[in-house]
């Protein structure tokens, strides 16, 4: 049997067995690299990264850094790390245990193949999810559970723990933006910024005036248009700039302005028609030996797709006080004024500091979003357009911090932010969603309320309970989540232990979670569960494996 051929593209026939293989093998592997770093008793991974090497215990950085030679292998292990790369996405927590649950899962998908028993272990997961909802635990800022959580995630890095809480607590009606840079000295350095940020972001580098990295305007016109300008639309861009310079080619007030078009994107040759109205703009200028008094800038906004990019363009709008139009045409006709509010503008953020006047304006916005937010009940609560409104509350009402992250090496420093970065995704998730108790010993009690569950829901009269088979699969499922808690306490005699006790590793103190302050976030365990269940029923049913090379698409399997 033949492997992949790198020149030709080309690989022999192999068995759906073969394919299965693959899949078992890199599940292991990834399993074992990434949930070896679990808990206080995790083991480092040392990572290369080109001359320098990276030492860490964090279970995505390992996870985002497994590479298999073999292409085979590598696209199995795009699909069984994506999961906990989107766990940690959202949640700044819960990698390793949505690994945990994806090996175990698929153990279970893999043995029971058919449909109606599949369908049955989908059914389990989903009121596994529902329970979980249920145990949540909301708290806000000054509850002092939050710092529990901000230590378990930090890896009891008591000083990391207090500065995030420390910050969150500062303003309790408000969320800061946390900006995260690697710093080059021992101690951690914090710096606040009294401004709001925005999505909006160059275009173009071109645009940051006088070749630097940012710019800063205090007499500009915003119109925020939602639609993405592309190629086609050149001529209907030419006229809007055309028109915009009959207005404010001479200023405004008797002072330069600039004009900020934002909208979802500008495709390169729609900025360089901006660039190249600018540059004659100041050819003008320099010939009669004044200073240009019109300048255009564009700016995209990231992530504005669908829907929800609608809503982020609107909020910009009402924070820069303009209107947003959704065609030219409507521009053509829009009612601009110059607008004073500081906003400073680069490639990587914008950052907007409103006015007295523009915080009654924004705060009315807040108020809407979050009256939508409360009609939310239990389960929508954490879904995909209730996150994204929270997201809107925090833009609109966090301050940003920047903090320099400091350690003793440049390899400490970089374990450190990352640790950070984890820490601020995890408190930001347990403010917005809610916290469980640790340890795993909150998926072992909502777990072991399965079978009542389902007694009430599907019993079966002819067999007096459940088919034979589903009785191993809820027992199988039951088992899974004792599987965190063993591996957070392996190698601690649990004779000793009443029903319920763990041990805290840091300190040595025995109780239940509650009473030692060990919690989790409840939505990484809720995602942790929902994403490796999902990926695990993906592979478990994968039969074939395709590897492009030269555009030549190649099925390894039957």
């Amino acid at each position: 049997m033949q492997g992949f051929d790198r020149n030709t593209g080309i690989v022999d026939y192999l068995t759906i067995e073969k394919t299965g293989e693959i899949v078992d093998n890199v599940v292991d592997r990834v399993y074992k690299a990434v949930v070896g770093t679990m808990g206080p008793n995790g083991k480092y991974g040392a990572i290369t990264l080109g001359t320098r090497v990276k030492v860490t215990k964090d279970g995505v950085t390992v996870a985002r850094s497994i590479k298999f030679n073999d292409p085979r292998y590598e696209v199995v292990n795009r699909i069984v790390t994506e999961a906990p790369l989107k766990t940690d996405e959202e949640c700044g927590d819960g990698t390793t245990t949505t690994m945990l649950m994806l090996a175990e899962f698929y153990k279970l998908y893999r043995e029971f193949d058919s449909y109606h028993e599949q369908a049955f272990l989908d059914r389990l997961v989903t009121l596994w999810i529902n329970e979980l909802q249920e145990a949540t635990i909301h708290i806000d800022t000054l509850d002092p559970r939050l710092y529990d959580l901000a230590l378990t995630s930090a890896n009891h890095d008591t000083a990391l723990a207090h500065l995030i809480t420390d910050l969150y607590r500062e303003d309790p009606t408000s969320f800061p933006v946390i900006e995260l840079i690697q710093g080059v000295e021992a101690e951690d350095k914090v710096l606040r910024t009294d401004g709001l940020t925005t999505g909006a972001v160059y275009s173009n580098h071109q645009y940051a005036p006088g070749g630097r990295q940012q710019g800063e305007y205090t007499h500009y016109v915003p119109l925020v248009l939602d639609m993405a300008f592309r190629e086609p639309d050149m001529q209907k861009l030419a006229n809007l700039l055309t028109e915009l310079t009959k207005q404010f080619g001479g200023g405004a007030d008797g002072k330069p302005v600039q004009v900020i078009l934002i909208a979802r994107a500008f495709e390169s040759t729609l900025d360089n028609i901006m660039l190249q109205f600018n540059s004659g703009m100041r050819q003008k200028a320099q010939q009669s030996n004044t200073e240009p008094m019109l300048q255009f800038v564009a700016c995209r906004v990231n992530g504005a797709g669908g829907s929800i990019g609608s809503y982020m363009l609107q909020d910009l709008a009402i924070m820069l006080g303009c209107p947003m139009v959704a065609t030219v045409e409507q521009a053509l006709t829009a009612e601009l004024s110059v607008r004073t509010d500081k906003f400073v503008i680069s490639q990587a953020r914008s950052l907007l500091t409103p006015s007295d006047e523009s915080k009654v304006r924004i705060a009315e916005r807040v108020k809407e979003v979050q009256e939508v937010l409360g009609t939310y009940d239990g389960k929508n609560r954490y879904n995909t357009r209730a996150r994204f409104d929270e997201r809107r509350i925090r833009q609109m009402t966090g301050k940003l911090v920047s903090i320099w992250v400091g350690g003793e090496t440049e390899s400490d420093i970089i374990e450190r932010k990352d640790r950070f970065e984890d820490v601020v995704k995890a408190v930001r998730s347990a403010l917005t969603n809610g916290i469980v108790p640790g340890v795993g010993t909150t998926l072992i009690a909502t777990a072991d309320k399965l079978p009542q569950l389902l007694t009430e829901e599907v019993s079966n009269p002819e067999d007096g309970g459940f088919p034979s088979t589903w009785k191993e699969i809820l027992g199988g499922v039951i088992e899974i989540s004792h599987k965190q808690n063993e591996i957070l306490m392996e190698g601690v005699n649990r004779e000793e232990f009443a029903p319920g006790m763990v041990l805290n590793l840091a300190n040595g103190r025995i109780g239940d979670p509650v009473t030692l302050g060990i919690y989790d976030t409840a939505f990484a365990s809720i995602t942790a569960l929902r994403g490796g269940a999902r990926a695990a029923k993906m592979l478990a049913n994968l039969r074939s494996i395709m590897v492009s090379n030269k555009l030549d698409a190649v099925s390894l399997g039957n």
